[in-house]
């Protein structure tokens, strides 16, 4: 029986006259498939076999073109189950635009959900919200609409770390797995500290961006 995304590679072809080196053509057949939505999150691409015989090529070609689409983070290959496509990375930046985690991800069509674990005064959530008749904001559009609080400034700190029996529960992971924390400090114009965030990221499913700018020494500039 020929799978749904066994068919979708039907037609794909590599030239084997081309001077693009094989692996690098599989590599971008595929990815375009990932990138159009062909292929879902969580499909299971065809065994190494299936792939040589698709596209004509040997498992060694086949192998290097994995190996990038993994190390891209579009696929991940599971030891004894097979190779899967990836949940897309849910990006954060670091240094573009000081913003709240609320903003970061509903820009990119990730709306925040909270797991209560504690009875605590919280943000209202979108349907708590709508039954009392309140509109749902952001930490930092609350304190500058309402209180006139404006951040200026932040200072961000990223750290790889392991994650704990209990960071593993949470983020259904298991424990020991590759988190990314980042600490971050924002402050108002006149340098008092006003907002401390703490946040634990699945390896897995996060990616940082962070934009660089380059600063001319003052006797190199004329």
């Amino acid at each position: 029986m020929i799978t749904p995304v066994e068919q979708v590679l039907a037609d794909k072809t590599i030239n084997l006259n081309s001077p693009v080196p094989y692996y690098a053509q599989v590599k971008e057949a595929l990815k375009a498939c990932l990138n159009s939505g062909e292929f879902k999150p969580g499909d299971q691409l065809p065994g190494e076999a299936d792939l040589c015989a698709l596209f004509k090529v040997s498992r060694t070609v086949i192998r290097q073109a994995l190996d990038e689409l993994e190390y891209d983070g579009l696929i991940l290959r599971r030891k004894g189950k097979g190779t899967f496509v990836a949940e897309p990375k849910i990006v954060e930046s670091l240094a573009q635009k000081l913003t709240g985690f609320y903003q970061d991800m509903s820009a990119q069509g990730f709306p925040p959900v909270s797991r209560i674990l504690k009875q605590a005064q919280a943000q209202a959530n979108p349907k708590v919200a709508a039954l009392l008749g309140l509109a749902p904001a952001s930490l930092y559009a609350i304190l500058e609409g309402q209180l006139g609080l404006v951040i200026a400034r932040g200072h961000r700190y990223l750290e790889a770390v392991p994650a704990s029996p209990y960071e593993a529960n949470l983020l259904q992971v298991e424990a020991g797995s590759p988190l990314m924390l980042l600490d971050s400090v924002s402050y108002l114009e006149n340098g008092t500290p006003l907002e401390y965030y703490h946040a634990l990221h699945r390896g897995d499913r996060s990616r940082f961006e962070a934009e660089l700018i380059r600063v001319r020494e003052p006797h190199l500039q004329k």
